[in-house]
């Protein structure tokens, strides 16, 4: 199993990413500054790559133009609502048929919007989570 993390330089991010790590997935992991993603990923032992995934034009780059798989089982977008809904495409090519996307950092008055840019990327949102204003999306690739 092979799992992609944005925002995995520190903080959730590269929380997530260690348990994927621990757990014995193959990551690769995404963040802005270039050393927290040294760190991280020397630290469990994958692969890293300095893209801000809420730069739409970086954003658009990945997976194909840095030489990522786009076949992964889970991407965990841990972004804002305005990235995931211009990045929803992107998101949905990088997964393998059947992967899974975790979205997270969604505005609970968004949701609609990126549920509908989701379901137009080809996703089919599964799940919904609630923390207060806060919401957690799981999609998964038709």
């Amino acid at each position: 199993m092979i799992a992609f993390v944005t925002g995995a330089g520190r903080g959730i991010g590269a929380n997530i990413a260690r348990k994927l790590a621990e757990d014995g997935w193959e990551v690769v992991i995404a963040a802005r500054t270039p050393g927290q993603v040294e760190a991280v990923a020397e630290e469990i032992g994958c692969r890293g790559v300095a893209l801000d995934v809420s730069d739409r034009e970086a954003g658009e780059q990945w997976p194909d133009a840095l030489g990522l798989p786009a076949d992964f089982d889970v991407v965990v977008a841990n972004i804002i609502a305005g990235a995931i809904i211009d990045l929803a495409p992107h998101l949905a090519a990088a997964l393998a048929r059947g992967g899974r996307l975790i979205a997270s950092g969604i505005i609970a008055e968004r949701e609609a919007l990126v549920i509908k840019a989701l379901e137009a990327a080809g996703l089919h949102v599964e799940s919904s989570r609630a923390m207060g204003e806060w919401r957690c999306l799981v999609a998964v690739r038709t």
